[in-house]
């Protein structure tokens, strides 16, 4: 099963998501589609980024 999710980012997603980046040991630097896979594969949820959608 493969599909497009889109996720808007608000200012308490934005924050979750810093602290998520701190929590994983992430690069300060990381972005949120390098932060959000990082948690799929946290919740041992199957996730495949390799196609890029329009």
């Amino acid at each position: 099963m493969s599909g497009f999710i889109s996720i808007t980012i608000g200012p308490k997603t934005a924050a979750r998501l810093d602290r998520a980046r701190q929590w994983l040991d992430c690069s300060p630097n990381a972005t949120y589609d390098e932060i959000i896979p990082e948690l799929l594969d946290e919740a041992d949820i199957d996730v495949d980024l390799t196609e890029e959608y329009e």
